[in-house]
């Protein structure tokens, strides 16, 4: 294991005993490493971290500027032990704002959707097929996120009195 690979162990350590997971950051963080040993770098700077988060060129330059704070995070942690570390500048490539305007659904809409879920196309099961219905209409009345629908457990609802948590 490289110097940079304990780096980058000790740090994911660290952050996740601090309450982090930090899945995203390993899995770029482990490429990144990749890609600092094919070219034989021995620390970290600006111009290597911009070229790595520039991989691959054609993708969202959101993406990029999240593969370039991964390592600029771990950069600030790399220079305490190893003072020739650059760490890239926030701004370097910023994230795109979005122009993201949310859709509220009508009545009629959402009974579209929940009736498209119950027909079966390709190889989808009956059950396939009563589990999008289930999940869209509890989004539909909960106002969830999908991933608060998709974590629910049972203990999270109360049939008797009619409540999730």
């Amino acid at each position: 294991m490289t110097g940079l690979r304990i780096a980058i162990a000790d740090y994911l350590e660290l952050r996740r005993a601090l309450g982090f997971k930090l899945r995203t950051d390993e899995r770029l963080l482990m490429d990144f490493a990749v890609f600092m040993e094919r070219r034989h770098a021995t620390h970290i700077t600006v111009k290597l971290a911009v070229r790595w988060a520039q991989q691959p060129a054609s993708t969202d330059p959101n993406y990029h500027a999240g593969r370039l704070r991964a390592v600029r995070s771990f950069a600030r942690y790399r220079i305490l032990t190893d003072p020739r570390t650059e760490i890239p500048p926030a701004d370097l490539l910023p994230r795109q704002r979005s122009s993201f305007q949310p859709h509220i659904f009508t009545g009629e809409e959402i009974a579209r959707i929940l009736a498209a879920s119950l027909r079966s196309r390709g190889c989808a099961t009956r059950f396939y097929c009563l589990c999008h219905y289930t999940i869209y209409g509890l989004l539909s009345v909960t106002g969830m996120r999908v991933s608060e629908a998709l974590n629910l457990d049972v203990d999270d609802v109360d049939l008797v009195s009619g409540v999730i948590t």
